[in-house]
């Protein structure tokens, strides 16, 4: 199985022949080759790296898991400006070929400050490339070497053509049979205080109760694992997957755990706002795997914290401490 991406909604693309994929591939040069000419357009906005690159890196563990390897992360503060759909395609492109072409060993990703700029990095201890012929990576259907184990050559020069239509700059440092370095660079972006994720209120663990929680997410899985964790952690757990279902339910829980994307065009803000309206008492939080500003902004406006997946277990567990605390003891998102 082969997937690819390379295109502005940042979709994953599933295809089982190398004959699909490759007329696949042709499209998507085809059109970013449009760029300003009515092709794929950028549509930029702030963009926070770690919850980007943390969610692709937990997308492709089970990739790296397979083949042994070692998937890391190193600091991922910061933003920048530019269109995430697009920024996703890069780096997981990056990251798919850096874990396809390591026998062994690993690969960690990173962002550091470089002047005015933030470069993603893409490090791994892989078959390397010659320097006489790290150009010709770029290329469409270019394979060299020990790379021609897999696939058709087609992600880099995939990569090339989105860095272009972002103004962003593709690096390389390689050593034959060391590994390599695959950087984007793009000019850093100052996030104000206001669109940061709002703080969790602090419970004191004595004074907890029981809690009654409701989760709603699309997906079954997440929604048996979740209630799986809070009826653990002592409290009580309902998991639906649509709005009417949360619905009839929200007059007779504390709190509501609430995922971005629904079905069926449905989203967790729509949720969140009918909620409130049928119990002005509910303790709100989304759990999404979108991080994006534009999210942040219109829950910040809502004072509803954001955990981004994969959220941290421990995180859920104070907040959800924090819902058993009489109201006067808790503290006020900022």
């Amino acid at each position: 199985m082969l997937e690819e991406e390379g295109h502005g909604a940042g979709e994953r693309v599933a295809l089982g022949d190398e004959q699909h994929f490759v007329e696949f591939a042709v499209f998507v040069a085809g059109e970013l080759e449009l760029g300003d000419a009515g092709g794929i357009q950028p549509s930029p906005e702030p963009v926070e790296l770690a919850p980007l690159i943390g969610e692709l890196v937990e997308t492709l563990r089970p990739l790296a898991e397979e083949k042994g390897l070692a998937l890391r992360t190193g600091p991922l503060r910061g933003a920048v400006w530019t269109d995430p759909g697009l920024l996703r395609s890069i780096v997981q492109n990056l990251l798919t070929n850096a874990l396809r072409y390591t026998p062994q060993g690993g690969v960690v990703i990173g962002v550091r400050q470089r002047g005015a700029d933030l470069r993603i990095d893409v490090i791994d201890s892989g078959v390397g490339i010659p320097a006489h012929r790290q150009r010709e990576i770029f290329g469409e259907f270019t394979r060299i070497g020990a790379v021609e184990a897999e696939g058709l050559g087609l992600g880099l020069a995939i990569v090339e053509r989105i860095a272009r239509l972002l103004d962003a700059r593709i690096t390389l440092a390689s050593h034959e049979g060391r590994g390599s370095r695959f950087s984007v660079s793009l000019p850093a972006h100052a996030m104000p205080e206001s669109r940061a994720v709002l703080p969790m209120p602090v419970a004191d663990a004595g004074q907890t109760r029981p809690v009654r929680v409701l989760v709603v997410d699309n997906e079954q899985d997440i929604v048996d694992a979740s209630v799986a964790m809070i009826t653990g952690l002592g409290h009580h757990a309902i998991g639906v997957r649509t709005i009417a279902e949360a619905l009839a339910h929200v007059a007779d829980v504390d709190v509501l755990l609430a995922d971005y994307h629904l079905d069926q065009g449905e989203d967790g803000l729509r949720l969140i706002d009918q909620a409130r309206q049928r119990n002005p008492a509910l303790v709100i939080a989304m759990v999404s795997a979108e991080g994006g500003a534009a999210l942040r902004n219109r829950l910040h406006m809502r004072r509803v914290p954001l955990f981004v997946k994969p959220a941290d277990p421990a995180a859920l567990a104070v907040f959800l401490a924090s819902a058993a605390v009489p109201s006067t003891a808790q503290v006020e998102p900022e």
